[in-house]
């Protein structure tokens, strides 16, 4: 029993791999690959899994922590930003795609109204982790088509809510009452949960955070980030919402923290290899043999959903943002369906409201969106200039500038690895230059005193460069190390000099016998412990940032003052 299990994992893991690898050398997307993986995996092909229960578990879990990681990056004051974005254009998407569907199918299939609108909806939506997984490989999420298209999908998250809510009143079409107080129980479930988790979690999460982070231990820091998550989701689940939103709230919750960047960090592990079984089970979804005698109609039906998502979309986005290839770029994106869209056909189906005959061809036609957009998204931009050229539009698309993340926009300033005495006299050397400053320390309570002091103050570990990258090392004008530990700098220095040789790093050490070796591995200069080691400092700093001696010659009393306090 034993063998037959990690003969199943073995196999299933040289598929994968061997995928990937195929894909990345032909630069066609990751998430294709895990597409194709799960198909030829799956019973219809190699039938190296049984069915995709075998591993829905865990594609759960890779779901959880994509929202998760995408709500860090997706502040509230980002979300209130957009609001009108994911309210407004969302739902008019939404709305109008799910209305065209709805007309055609009742028109040229004969559909029942109930029906018609179940698959509407479904085409409606489009998949938040194939869209966001995909720009974020090809660093489009923050572009402003990316914007807007994540914002679209979180608006038809929350509506896919409001489709399954239906369903069973859809079951029973002669109770409208019950059909009434269904949807509005759902709302006002929704609003009160969604509520509740923001409240409570921005009270209570922000010093969970700090306490645990004041024990200075990643394991238990790892563990409370998951607790964190799974949480969230349980919390969401019971009271029968999707699991995502709460997840993604609670993204959000901590995106607002200064330990986001370090939980970015810890999850990130997780979250891809999760990700990745996910889109595993949706290509195992995928039933082969079912195809070939409907391939006509599968790929009319196809087209259909592709045709009507890329146009109705590109034509309301085109109108928002005033931009055609913005729209262009969008409708491209969104051209696929999601997971929401396979749960409302199957639940329809089951509720005897669409035919499962007609049903099973839908999931099929649903899966091979997926795997079609993969490349309509990795060449959106390609296509969309390409079309651009056809009807003699010139420029490239835009969109009304957007306010970003402060860190994502800092450049030419200094980073201070650690915030102790050393640190806050650094900061108050660097105050009278007016020159941006990023504390970053693995104590809570030093974060908290450089935020209060004016940096932009970070919790995380700087002997990982994914930290120092965060802080924008590559935009950085000098790096000072403040830490007491000796094998802490020396760590941070033999990470820092192998892909920044010319960075300015300067040092400050206990004793005078390390400073050698500090020099040898890369330091601009080391200044050892002392009262000299603040003007010391001071001169190095002031000849890095090419600040000009005369410029602070009437400060020497002022920093050796607060030098004495």
């Amino acid at each position: 029993m034993q063998f037959d299990v990690l003969n199943h994992i073995v196999l299933v893991l040289l598929l994968v791999t061997g995928i990937l690898v195929l894909f990345a050398k032909m630069g066609l997307p990751s998430v294709l690959g895990y597409l194709v993986a799960g198909v030829l995996a799956g019973p219809g092909a190699l039938g190296i899994l049984a069915s995709e229960k075998e591993m829905g578990a865990l594609s759960e879990v890779g779901i959880i922590l994509m929202m998760f990681m995408i709500g860090l990056d997706f502040s509230w004051a980002r979300l209130r930003r957009n609001l009108k974005m994911v309210i407004g254009i969302g739902s008019l998407c939404t709305v109008v795609i799910t209305a065209v569907t709805m007309l055609a199918l009742m028109k040229f299939w004969h559909l029942s109204a109930a029906a018609s609108f179940i698959v509407g909806g479904a085409v409606a939506m489009s998949s938040t982790a194939v869209v966001s997984k995909q720009l974020m490989d090809q660093r489009e999420f923050y572009d402003s088509h990316g914007k807007i298209a994540f914002g679209i999908t979180l608006f038809q998250d929350f509506a896919a809510i409001i489709f399954l809510s239906l369903i069973p009143a859809f079951s029973h079409p002669d109770n409208t009452q019950a059909l009434i107080r269904d949807l509005a129980t759902t709302l006002g479930t929704i609003f009160a949960v969604l509520i509740g988790i923001y409240v409570a979690g921005r009270k209570v999460e922000r010093a969970l955070m700090r306490f645990i982070g004041s024990l200075k231990s990643n394991e238990i820091f790892v563990l409370t980030t998951l607790l964190t998550i799974m949480g969230s989701a349980w919390v969401s689940s019971f009271f029968n919402l999707p699991t995502i939103i709460g997840v993604f709230l609670a993204g959000m919750i901590i995106g607002e923290t200064e330990f986001r960047h370090k939980v970015e960090d810890d999850m990130r592990p997780f979250h891809d290899i999760m990700i990745g079984i996910f889109f595993i089970v949706m290509g195992l979804t995928l039933k082969l043999p079912v195809i070939i005698p409907h391939f006509l109609l599968i790929a009319e039906l196809l087209a259909g959903v592709i045709l009507i998502k890329l146009v109705l979309t590109t034509l309301i986005v085109s109108v928002y943002s005033r931009s055609f290839g913005n729209g262009l770029r969008v409708g491209l994106v969104l051209s696929n369906c999601d997971e929401f869209s396979l749960i409302l056909v199957i639940l329809g189906m089951k509720g005897g409201i669409i035919d499962p005959a007609f049903g099973n061809i839908l999931l099929i036609v649903f899966i091979l969106s997926l795997m079609f957009s993969t490349l309509l998204i990795l060449y959106n931009k390609t296509v969309t200039f390409f079309f651009l050229s056809l009807l003699g539009i010139g420029g490239k698309p835009t969109m009304p500038p957007e306010e970003t993340d402060e860190l994502r926009d800092l450049s030419n300033h200094i980073i201070l690895c650690g915030f102790g005495e050393t640190g806050k006299n650094i900061r108050r050397i660097l105050r009278m230059t007016g020159i941006p400053i990023a504390a970053i320390d693995t104590d809570p309570q030093k974060v908290e005193n450089a935020a209060a002091e004016g940096c932009h103050a970070m919790y995380g570990d700087t002997t990982n460069l994914k930290t120092l990258k965060a802080a924008r090392i590559d935009q950085a004008r000098a790096l000072i190390i403040t830490f007491d530990s000796y094998t802490q700098t020396l760590k941070i220095l033999h990470k820092i000099r192998s892909e920044y040789p010319i960075l300015p790093i300067i040092v400050r050490v206990h004793q005078v016998s390390h400073i050698e070796d500090l020099l040898l591995f890369g330091a601009t200069a080391v200044f050892s412990d002392g009262l000299g080691i603040s003007l010391s400092m001071r001169q190095e700093i002031m000849r890095a940032l090419k600040i000009p001696e005369g410029l602070l010659q009437d400060e020497d009393e002022i920093i050796k003052e607060a030098f004495r306090t």
